[in-house]
């Protein structure tokens, strides 16, 4: 299977074997197993939120036992809704993992070729996305919500992997993770306007409430398609956050007090 739910110490998350074929390592995280209380519950991941600080800490620390990953500590980025894939390497390890003040500045994107060096990204409704090259052994780890898709962070990514590894996309296997579906996320105004003009056939209106909604997965999936790689290589995890109150965070059902997730990806040392 490319794609397994598995529990670890309480823990739930999906396990990726289609990136452990390639010599990587990833996951995604759901929100059971840590020691949050009250909107938190219980594995919160998120530094951002007002959840107590070492609590959080703890969670990190459990989940990252969890993943395997390692041994170096892994690099968050700020995460602005922009477009921004930054490379990171050895020198960067740890940033953002025990504080938001040092997580990498105004990037959505993160990029490695170092072995043991693992990717994270928060999530709670926008959409994360994996990459892995397997001829050239560098991984990526995207957040997108709606402004990243508009702004096409997913599509900067693989032209980031192809100028710094010089990756063939045929080679690049990616896996969309778990975020708010198609039948919760409701556009408008700005937002409705402009995802328009990139992705349209992402969106579709419902005949009765004559509301209309975005797919996060569909335009995640057609921009990196659109980039070159192979459909067989896209793998996604098509679980609605906003509609699994037990299982994850959701920024928008909850109103914004609520925890993150983490996504991470590593190439294997």
């Amino acid at each position: 299977m490319d794609i397994i739910l598995e529990e670890k110490q309480g823990i739930r998350y999906w396990r990726i074997p289609f990136f452990e074929a390639i010599g990587c390592r990833a996951c995604f995280f759901l929100r059971q197993g840590g020691k949050s209380g009250g909107d938190f519950r219980s594995l919160n991941l998120g530094l951002n939120t007002s959840d107590a600080f070492e609590t959080i800490l703890r969670n990190r620390k459990k989940a990252l036992n969890v993943s395997g990953m390692g041994p170096a500590l892994p690099v968050v980025g700020q995460q602005v809704h922009h477009h921004t894939v930054t490379v990171v390497g050895p020198g960067q390890q740890g940033r953002g993992w025990f504080s938001v003040e040092t997580a990498i500045p105004q990037t959505d994107g993160l990029m490695t070729a170092y072995k043991g060096l693992p990717l994270a990204i928060t999530i709670a409704d926008c959409v994360p996305i994996l990459l892995a090259d397997e001829r050239q052994r560098c991984v990526a780890a995207v957040h997108a919500g709606w402004r990243g898709i508009e702004k096409k962070i997913l599509p900067g990514a693989v032209r980031r992997m192809i100028l710094k590894k010089q990756s063939h996309p045929g080679s690049i296997r990616a896996v969309i993770g778990p975020a708010i579906g198609s039948k919760r996320f409701e556009v408008q105004g700005e937002a409705l306007e402009k995802l328009r003009k990139v992705n349209p056939d992402a969106l579709y209106t419902n005949q009765n409430s004559r509301k209309t909604f975005f797919d996060l997965w569909k335009a995640a999936h057609d921009q990196l398609i659109a980039s070159g790689l192979h459909r067989s290589k896209i793998k996604v995890i098509r679980e609605c956050t906003y509609s699994h109150r037990s299982y994850y965070f959701s920024h928008r059902r909850d109103g914004g007090n609520t925890g993150r997730m983490l996504a991470m990806i590593q190439i294997n040392p």
